[in-house]
């Protein structure tokens, strides 16, 4: 039995698929390249959701950040000022393009070692 039989075995199954595309000890190592490109997209759609939901949380937060600071504020400041700003600016590219861009990086990061804590990667490198 040959590698590819071993790993074809999780093909059928979309929750393994992705966890060991997300394991860094494996990445896309056990998958052809057909499979490895469905992989992908598929991971790229759920970051990018993951990646649109924290755009609206990150919204949300600004703008009480913002009400709050006005409200408590006395006078001109100019953090008041400095801090509104901020607030405005959003991250350039599309949550695609973002996810696209966290997938390829992560892909380019070396595989790790078989003894690797692989939560313990995520934790250090999220």
């Amino acid at each position: 039995m040959n590698d590819r039989d071993r790993w074809g075995n999780i093909i059928g199954s979309h929750t393994l698929v992705r966890c060991t595309f997300l394991d860094p000890r494996f990445k896309n190592i056990p998958f052809t390249e057909n499979h490895l490109q469905i992989i992908k997209s598929d991971i790229i759609e759920r970051t990018a959701s993951i990646i649109s939901a924290n755009r609206s949380d990150n919204e949300v937060q600004r703008t009480l950040q913002t009400t709050t600071a006005s409200e408590n504020e006395q006078g001109f400041s100019i953090w008041s000022s400095i801090d509104s700003k901020v607030s405005q600016i959003q991250p350039t590219g599309t949550n695609t393009s973002r996810a696209i861009i966290e997938v390829q990086r992560y892909l380019e990061d070396d595989v790790q070692n078989r003894h690797t804590d692989a939560l313990k990667w995520w934790m250090d490198n999220n």
